[in-house]
Protein backbone atom coordinates (compact mmCIF):
# COMPACT_ATOMS: atom_id res chain seq x y z
CA UNK A 1 0.00 0.00 0.00
CA UNK A 2 1.29 3.42 -0.89
CA UNK A 3 1.78 5.55 2.28
CA UNK A 4 0.56 8.60 0.39
CA UNK A 5 -2.97 7.15 0.43
CA UNK A 6 -3.06 7.72 4.20
CA UNK A 7 -1.81 11.29 4.35
CA UNK A 8 -2.70 13.13 1.12
CA UNK A 9 -6.09 13.32 -0.64
CA UNK A 10 -4.59 12.98 -4.12
CA UNK A 11 -4.60 9.21 -4.60
CA UNK A 12 -7.01 6.31 -4.90
CA UNK A 13 -7.59 3.76 -2.15
CA UNK A 14 -8.88 0.29 -2.92
CA UNK A 15 -10.95 -1.59 -0.38
CA UNK A 16 -7.91 -3.30 1.14
CA UNK A 17 -5.89 -0.09 1.27
CA UNK A 18 -8.82 1.77 2.81
CA UNK A 19 -9.40 -0.73 5.63
CA UNK A 20 -5.71 -1.17 6.38
CA UNK A 21 -5.29 2.60 6.37
CA UNK A 22 -8.02 3.05 8.96
CA UNK A 23 -6.40 0.42 11.16
CA UNK A 24 -3.03 2.16 10.92
CA UNK A 25 -4.56 5.55 11.75
CA UNK A 26 -6.40 4.11 14.76
CA UNK A 27 -3.12 2.70 16.10
CA UNK A 28 -1.39 6.05 15.52
CA UNK A 29 -4.20 7.88 17.34
CA UNK A 30 -4.01 5.49 20.30
CA UNK A 31 -0.25 5.94 20.49
CA UNK A 32 -0.73 9.71 20.34
CA UNK A 33 -3.09 9.70 23.31
CA UNK A 34 -0.87 7.33 25.28
CA UNK A 35 2.35 9.25 24.64
CA UNK A 36 1.64 12.01 27.14
CA UNK A 37 3.47 14.56 24.97
CA UNK A 38 1.47 17.81 25.04
CA UNK A 39 2.29 18.76 21.46
CA UNK A 40 1.35 15.36 20.02
CA UNK A 41 -1.45 14.52 22.42
CA UNK A 42 -3.02 17.97 22.19
CA UNK A 43 -4.91 19.83 19.49
CA UNK A 44 -2.11 19.70 16.91
CA UNK A 45 -1.89 15.91 16.89
CA UNK A 46 -5.68 15.55 16.94
CA UNK A 47 -6.12 17.87 13.92
CA UNK A 48 -3.46 15.92 12.04
CA UNK A 49 -5.32 12.64 12.66
CA UNK A 50 -8.56 14.22 11.48
CA UNK A 51 -6.92 15.38 8.26
CA UNK A 52 -5.48 11.92 7.62
CA UNK A 53 -8.90 10.34 8.17
CA UNK A 54 -10.44 12.79 5.69
CA UNK A 55 -7.69 12.08 3.14
CA UNK A 56 -8.23 8.34 3.35
CA UNK A 57 -11.99 8.66 2.86
CA UNK A 58 -11.49 11.08 -0.02
CA UNK A 59 -9.09 8.65 -1.69
CA UNK A 60 -11.63 5.88 -1.27
CA UNK A 61 -14.32 7.99 -2.92
CA UNK A 62 -11.95 8.88 -5.73
CA UNK A 63 -11.35 5.18 -6.33
CA UNK A 64 -15.08 4.54 -6.77
CA UNK A 65 -15.41 7.73 -8.86
CA UNK A 66 -17.57 9.76 -6.48
CA UNK A 67 -17.18 13.27 -5.18
CA UNK A 68 -14.72 13.70 -2.32
CA UNK A 69 -17.12 16.03 -0.47
CA UNK A 70 -18.84 12.98 1.01
CA UNK A 71 -15.66 12.32 3.01
CA UNK A 72 -16.66 15.12 5.38
CA UNK A 73 -19.76 13.20 6.52
CA UNK A 74 -18.07 10.43 8.55
CA UNK A 75 -15.45 12.83 9.88
CA UNK A 76 -18.03 15.40 11.01
CA UNK A 77 -20.23 12.87 12.78
CA UNK A 78 -17.19 11.21 14.38
CA UNK A 79 -15.93 14.55 15.73
CA UNK A 80 -19.40 15.33 17.11
CA UNK A 81 -19.61 11.97 18.88
CA UNK A 82 -16.05 12.42 20.13
CA UNK A 83 -16.99 15.74 21.72
CA UNK A 84 -20.10 14.33 23.37
CA UNK A 85 -18.19 11.33 24.73
CA UNK A 86 -15.42 13.61 26.03
CA UNK A 87 -17.97 15.80 27.80
CA UNK A 88 -19.50 12.84 29.60
CA UNK A 89 -16.02 11.56 30.47
CA UNK A 90 -15.06 14.91 32.01
CA UNK A 91 -18.40 15.20 33.84
CA UNK A 92 -17.96 11.74 35.33
CA UNK A 93 -14.41 12.55 36.49
CA UNK A 94 -15.51 15.88 38.03
CA UNK A 95 -18.35 14.17 39.88
CA UNK A 96 -15.91 11.62 41.26
CA UNK A 97 -13.64 14.43 42.50
CA UNK A 98 -16.64 16.07 44.12
CA UNK A 99 -17.39 12.85 45.99
CA UNK A 100 -13.78 12.59 47.14
CA UNK A 101 -13.77 16.22 48.29
CA UNK A 102 -17.02 15.74 50.19
CA UNK A 103 -15.67 12.64 51.91
CA UNK A 104 -12.45 14.50 52.83
CA UNK A 105 -14.54 17.28 54.45
CA UNK A 106 -16.64 14.92 56.60
CA UNK A 107 -19.73 14.49 54.42
CA UNK A 108 -21.33 11.15 53.69
CA UNK A 109 -20.80 10.66 49.94
CA UNK A 110 -22.97 7.54 49.92
CA UNK A 111 -26.05 9.47 51.02
CA UNK A 112 -27.85 10.74 47.86
CA UNK A 113 -29.80 13.35 49.85
CA UNK A 114 -26.61 14.86 51.24
CA UNK A 115 -24.93 14.92 47.84
CA UNK A 116 -27.99 16.56 46.29
CA UNK A 117 -27.86 19.29 48.91
CA UNK A 118 -24.13 19.78 48.36
CA UNK A 119 -24.64 20.02 44.60
CA UNK A 120 -27.13 22.85 45.16
CA UNK A 121 -24.71 24.65 47.49
CA UNK A 122 -22.88 27.25 45.44
CA UNK A 123 -20.08 27.72 47.98
CA UNK A 124 -19.37 24.00 48.08
CA UNK A 125 -19.20 23.76 44.27
CA UNK A 126 -16.84 26.76 44.09
CA UNK A 127 -14.61 25.05 46.66
CA UNK A 128 -14.57 21.87 44.54
CA UNK A 129 -13.60 23.82 41.39
CA UNK A 130 -10.85 25.65 43.29
CA UNK A 131 -9.54 22.32 44.57
CA UNK A 132 -9.38 20.87 41.05
CA UNK A 133 -7.64 23.93 39.62
CA UNK A 134 -5.10 24.08 42.43
CA UNK A 135 -4.02 20.47 42.01
CA UNK A 136 -2.40 19.84 38.63
CA UNK A 137 -2.45 16.08 39.14
CA UNK A 138 -6.21 16.13 39.65
CA UNK A 139 -6.74 18.33 36.59
CA UNK A 140 -4.58 16.00 34.47
CA UNK A 141 -6.50 13.01 35.77
CA UNK A 142 -9.81 14.61 34.75
CA UNK A 143 -8.53 15.44 31.27
CA UNK A 144 -7.15 11.96 30.78
CA UNK A 145 -10.50 10.51 31.81
CA UNK A 146 -12.05 12.02 28.66
CA UNK A 147 -9.49 10.51 26.28
CA UNK A 148 -10.76 6.92 26.40
CA UNK A 149 -14.48 7.56 25.77
CA UNK A 150 -13.71 10.17 23.11
CA UNK A 151 -11.31 7.76 21.38
CA UNK A 152 -13.88 4.97 21.44
CA UNK A 153 -16.69 7.21 20.22
CA UNK A 154 -14.66 8.64 17.35
CA UNK A 155 -13.39 5.35 15.97
CA UNK A 156 -16.69 3.57 16.49
CA UNK A 157 -18.37 6.02 14.11
CA UNK A 158 -15.48 5.69 11.64
CA UNK A 159 -15.77 1.89 11.78
CA UNK A 160 -19.50 2.05 11.02
CA UNK A 161 -18.94 4.30 8.03
CA UNK A 162 -16.04 2.09 6.90
CA UNK A 163 -18.50 -0.75 6.29
CA UNK A 164 -20.44 1.47 3.89
CA UNK A 165 -17.39 2.92 2.16
CA UNK A 166 -15.78 -0.49 1.72
CA UNK A 167 -18.87 -1.84 -0.06
CA UNK A 168 -19.06 0.99 -2.58
CA UNK A 169 -18.81 -0.07 -6.21
CA UNK A 170 -17.02 1.82 -8.94
CA UNK A 171 -19.27 3.81 -11.24
CA UNK A 172 -17.02 3.54 -14.30
CA UNK A 173 -15.04 0.75 -15.92
CA UNK A 174 -12.40 -1.34 -14.22
CA UNK A 175 -8.89 -0.06 -13.62
CA UNK A 176 -5.98 -1.46 -15.56
CA UNK A 177 -4.12 -2.89 -12.58
CA UNK A 178 -2.92 -2.51 -9.03
CA UNK A 179 -0.38 0.08 -10.14
CA UNK A 180 -3.25 2.35 -11.13
CA UNK A 181 -4.89 2.12 -7.70
CA UNK A 182 -1.76 3.12 -5.76
CA UNK A 183 0.50 5.31 -7.91
CA UNK A 184 3.98 6.16 -6.78
CA UNK A 185 4.43 9.17 -4.54
CA UNK A 186 6.84 10.84 -6.97
CA UNK A 187 4.84 10.01 -10.09
CA UNK A 188 1.08 10.03 -9.47
CA UNK A 189 -0.19 9.04 -12.89
CA UNK A 190 -3.77 9.86 -13.87
CA UNK A 191 -6.05 6.96 -13.15
CA UNK A 192 -8.73 6.78 -15.82
CA UNK A 193 -10.85 3.66 -16.11
CA UNK A 194 -10.42 1.60 -19.22
CA UNK A 195 -13.02 2.18 -21.90
CA UNK A 196 -15.55 -0.62 -22.27
CA UNK A 197 -15.43 -2.69 -25.46
CA UNK A 198 -17.85 -1.48 -28.13
CA UNK A 199 -21.01 -3.50 -28.49
CA UNK A 200 -21.21 -5.74 -31.60
CA UNK A 201 -23.46 -4.78 -34.45
CA UNK A 202 -25.95 -7.54 -33.69
CA UNK A 203 -26.41 -6.36 -30.10
CA UNK A 204 -26.82 -2.79 -31.28
CA UNK A 205 -29.52 -3.87 -33.67
CA UNK A 206 -31.34 -5.79 -30.92
CA UNK A 207 -31.19 -2.83 -28.55
CA UNK A 208 -32.71 -0.49 -31.11
CA UNK A 209 -36.30 0.09 -29.91
CA UNK A 210 -38.37 -1.58 -32.61
CA UNK A 211 -36.39 -0.11 -35.42
CA UNK A 212 -37.37 -2.84 -37.83
CA UNK A 213 -41.00 -2.87 -36.71
CA UNK A 214 -41.41 0.89 -36.72
CA UNK A 215 -40.26 1.31 -40.29
CA UNK A 216 -43.32 1.37 -42.61
CA UNK A 217 -43.36 -1.30 -45.28
CA UNK A 218 -42.92 0.15 -48.74
CA UNK A 219 -45.16 -1.31 -51.42
CA UNK A 220 -43.37 -2.48 -54.50
CA UNK A 221 -44.48 -0.62 -57.60
CA UNK A 222 -46.79 -2.69 -59.77
CA UNK A 223 -45.62 -2.65 -63.35
CA UNK A 224 -48.31 -2.84 -66.01
CA UNK A 225 -48.09 -5.87 -68.20
CA UNK A 226 -47.12 -4.96 -71.74
CA UNK A 227 -50.04 -5.08 -74.17
CA UNK A 228 -49.32 -7.57 -76.90
CA UNK A 229 -50.30 -6.42 -80.39
CA UNK A 230 -52.86 -8.71 -81.87
CA UNK A 231 -51.86 -9.95 -85.31
CA UNK A 232 -53.79 -8.21 -87.99
CA UNK A 233 -55.31 -10.77 -90.37
CA UNK A 234 -55.53 -9.32 -93.83
CA UNK A 235 -58.60 -10.30 -95.75
CA UNK A 236 -57.76 -12.12 -99.01
CA UNK A 237 -58.29 -9.94 -102.02
CA UNK A 238 -61.27 -10.93 -104.20
CA UNK A 239 -60.49 -11.79 -107.82
CA UNK A 240 -61.88 -9.32 -110.29
CA UNK A 241 -63.98 -10.99 -112.97
CA UNK A 242 -62.56 -8.76 -115.73
CA UNK A 243 -59.48 -10.84 -116.25
CA UNK A 244 -61.47 -14.13 -116.28
CA UNK A 245 -64.12 -12.83 -118.67
CA UNK A 246 -61.73 -11.74 -121.27
CA UNK A 247 -61.04 -15.20 -122.85
CA UNK A 248 -64.76 -15.93 -122.99
CA UNK A 249 -65.38 -12.85 -125.10
CA UNK A 250 -62.60 -13.81 -127.40
CA UNK A 251 -64.10 -17.25 -127.93
CA UNK A 252 -67.48 -15.78 -128.61
CA UNK A 253 -66.03 -13.49 -131.26
CA UNK A 254 -64.31 -16.36 -132.99
CA UNK A 255 -67.58 -18.22 -133.20
CA UNK A 256 -69.37 -15.28 -134.76
CA UNK A 257 -66.74 -14.94 -137.41
CA UNK A 258 -67.17 -18.54 -138.49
Amino acid sequence: MNPGVLFLPFYRASTTAFLLGLLVLAVIDFARLSSGVPLIGGWLGMLAVWFFVFSLHANRLRYVERGSGLAMLPLGIAVLVKGIAAFFGVATAVYQQMLDYATANGFDANDPVVMQELSADQQFMEAVVAHIQSDEAVAAQIMSASSTPSFMGFWLVIALFAIWFAQMKRLGGSLKGVRDTTPSMMNPEPLAPSEPAPAPAEVAEETAPGAAEAAPAEEAPVEAAPVEDEPVVEAPAEDTPAEDAAPEDTASDDKSKD
